[in-house]
Parts: C-alpha cells; sequence; structure tokens
C-alpha cells in the first residue's frame, strides 16, 4: 500500500453562531499519512485555532457558483463553538482579559444567543 496521496483537503463549515457556511482549505497531507486523525470536526477546528489555514466563501451567479472569495476576517474558535468572520467580529468586540478568552456564555451574549445551552 502506498502513502496518502491526499494533498489538500476543503472543508465546507457551519458558523455555529450564525449558521453561515464557510470553507476551510487545509494542506493537510503529512498528518493523514500516518493516520493521525479520525475526527475530521477536531482537526479543522484545532487548524482554524492555529490561524494556518485559507478560509473563503463562494460567490454565485444564478445557481452556479463562480469564485472563491475571501472572508472579511479569519474565522475562530471561541467559546469551543467555530464561528465565521462576522461572529468571529461581534465576539472581538467584547473585551475580557488577554490571559483568557471568551466563555460560551459571552460568546452567546455577544452573538444575541442569550438561552442557548451553555
Amino acid at each position: 500500500m502506498t502513502n496518502c496521496a491526499v494533498k489538500r483537503i476543503d472543508a465546507l463549515c457551519e458558523c455555529e453562531g450564525c449558521g453561515k457556511r464557510f470553507g476551510v482549505e487545509l494542506d493537510i497531507a503529512e498528518p493523514l499519512k500516518g493516520g493521525h486523525y479520525d475526527d475530521f470536526d477536531n482537526m479543522v477546528r484545532w487548524y482554524v485555532r492555529g490561524g494556518n489555514v485559507n478560509c473563503y466563501t463562494w460567490g454565485v451567479r444564478g445557481k452556479a457558483t463562480v469564485d472563491r472569495l475571501s472572508l472579511s476576517c479569519h474565522p475562530t474558535v471561541q467559546g469551543d463553538l467555530l464561528l465565521c468572520d462576522v461572529c468571529t467580529k461581534k465576539c472581538d468586540d467584547v473585551e475580557v482579559p488577554e490571559d483568557r478568552n471568551l466563555t460560551r456564555a459571552e460568546v452567546n451574549e455577544a452573538l444575541g444567543l442569550i438561552g442557548e445551552d451553555e
């Protein structure tokens, strides 16, 4: 059996704040070769946290996808939620001490998701 020939994976993600769909391009041929990942959801979150991925949305004309468009800022994982560029900006406006990240409750509040599971 040969080594993995996969060089890139394009993951279709859905923002856990607003439901917006966006793409995450992962150059992950090396990690896949050893079979280290069996949970792609956590793998995508890990790469988004690290910031070393290309993220995009799609331009659509009629019913046809015509182009990849860059997001306005990099998606993030905050309060253990995978967030698109728009929700990330809303959370970035919340002031917290630099030595910690937003809690799930703070993310829910910033996104107007009060009453959601915390």
